[in-house]
């Protein structure tokens, strides 16, 4: 914003400057940080987080049986056809 920095005998009255009008707009629009009124609890029971998680057992189907069920309906599950060379080394699905 200014292109060199205020001499000395400048920034002491203008940082008072500042703190006046803080302190004057402070007094105007004045903030309670806290509420005054009670605010409503109820939707803290969603929030906890004391409660463990239940342990999901992964269900992994073979994918033999997938392909023969596809053909079977009649939809048969394609090769995928890659454009670009996989570069991830993938040992396991």
């Amino acid at each position: 914003m200014f292109s060199r920095n205020l001499p000395n005998f400048l920034l002491k009255p203008l940082m008072n400057f500042v703190l006046l009008v803080y302190l004057f707009f402070s007094r105007l629009f004045h903030v309670d940080f806290e509420p005054k009124e009670k605010l409503d609890d109820s939707y803290t029971k969603f929030n906890s987080f004391d409660d463990p998680l239940p342990d999901i057992e992964p269900n992994y189907p073979d994918y033999k049986e997938l392909l023969a069920e596809a053909k079977e309906n009649g939809e048969p599950i394609k090769a995928v056809n890659r454009r670009k060379p996989l570069t991830v080394d993938v040992e396991e699905c």
